[in-house]
């Protein structure tokens, strides 16, 4: 039985219909794999940044409570560095005051 020409125009289609079912089918497992494999790399980057991100917040956190300290024992040693100042500016007056009761009472002498 011959085929008729119609008949082989058609059976040439259905056979490029195959080939391109195939080959959509292979670029679409493909892509599957593709994606498949950025979405691994993107999880991996981020659970690596993740992992960054909170090595900084600590490294803030720890600098943070460092500064705090820092500008708790400034505070102190200024505070402490004012009180000894006045103190010593008290006794200065109180030796000013006696070194000037000497003077009068010399004077009135």
């Amino acid at each position: 039985a011959q085929m008729t020409e119609a008949e082989a125009r058609l059976q040439m289609a259905l056979q490029e219909h195959d080939m391109l079912h195939f080959l959509s089918e292979v670029q679409r497992q493909q892509m599957a794999e593709k994606t498949a494999e950025f979405a691994s790399t993107v999880s991996g980057l981020h659970g690596r940044y993740r992992t960054e991100i909170s090595d900084l917040k600590a490294q803030l956190t720890a600098q943070e409570q460092r500064s705090e300290m820092f500008q708790m024992t400034l505070t102190q040693t200024m505070k402490k560095g004012l009180e000894a100042a006045v103190t010593r500016c008290k006794e200065l007056e109180a030796e000013l005051g006696r070194e000037r009761s000497l003077r009068l009472g010399l004077e009135a002498a």
